[in-house]
């Protein structure tokens, strides 16, 4: 996918400026503030467990944790991003890009 939103460089660093405003807004820091709560409940839930609890309902709440966490770390991430030339638009997919990936971290293949 082309990106047309940071292509150049007016556009990343009028971007940049954007996401440190946000950073400072009011409604920003609320917002923060819920995810982290809504953080704090699912963290909850796997310490102690839920009722018919299974491996995917596990899998599941660290997705979630994982994708709040994303959303707090977005405009930092954006910005750092501008200033060290990775890719503007991070990768959010949580699954695995490949089969290796998708298995347990103790089974996975290892270099030497």
């Amino acid at each position: 996918m082309e990106d047309t939103l940071f292509n150049s460089p007016e556009k990343k660093a009028s971007a940049t400026l954007y996401f440190q405003s946000l950073q400072e807004h009011q409604g920003w820091q609320l917002l923060v503030q819920v995810v982290k709560a809504n953080i704090a409940v699912l963290k909850e839930q796997l310490e102690d467990g839920l009722e018919n609890e299974t491996i995917e309902t596990v899998k599941e709440i660290r997705a979630k944790i994982k994708i709040h966490n994303n959303i707090i770390n977005t405009p930092a991430d954006m910005i750092k991003g501008f200033n060290s030339g990775e890719p503007a638009v991070p990768e959010l997919d949580p699954y695995p890009k490949t089969l290796e990936e998708s298995k347990p971290i103790n089974q996975r293949k290892t270099n030497p």
